[in-house]
């Protein structure tokens, strides 16, 4: 079970999201300040048995509101899926994948994905 807070860095700045929710294989998390409102949703989505493949979904998504007026503005929703394939499950691979995508995912690259280079 993931701990009841988790806590994020966001624009060299703590955040700090409590659990509101845990049911089914997920869990959500919250937290709000003057930069916007952050969602963290933690699913697995694990298959029948003798079925191949569990997927497991980090989403983060951060709202923004006007400093004034508290009017919406606009949201980004960046996620970070593992997909195991085969038994046994084997979180050591998973963490080798995952880094070296993570490693990849600098300011640099992120602007160009969202600037739709392929």
């Amino acid at each position: 079970m993931l701990a009841d807070t988790l806590t994020i860095t966001y624009n060299a700045v703590s955040v700090t999201l409590n659990k509101i929710k845990e049911a089914n294989y997920s869990s959500t998390y919250f937290a709000e300040n003057s930069t916007g409102k952050f969602t963290l949703d933690v699913k697995h989505t694990v298959p029948a048995v003798g079925a191949d493949g569990e997927s497991h979904v980090v989403k983060l998504t951060v709202e923004y509101f006007d400093s004034v007026s508290g009017a919406y503005l606009k949201s980004c929703s960046p996620w970070f899926v593992v997909k195991t394939f085969d038994a046994p499950q084997n979180s050591t691979d998973a963490i080798r994948a995952a880094n070296a995508l993570v490693g990849l995912l600098t300011s640099t690259f992120v602007t160009q994905i969202v600037g739709r280079q392929s």
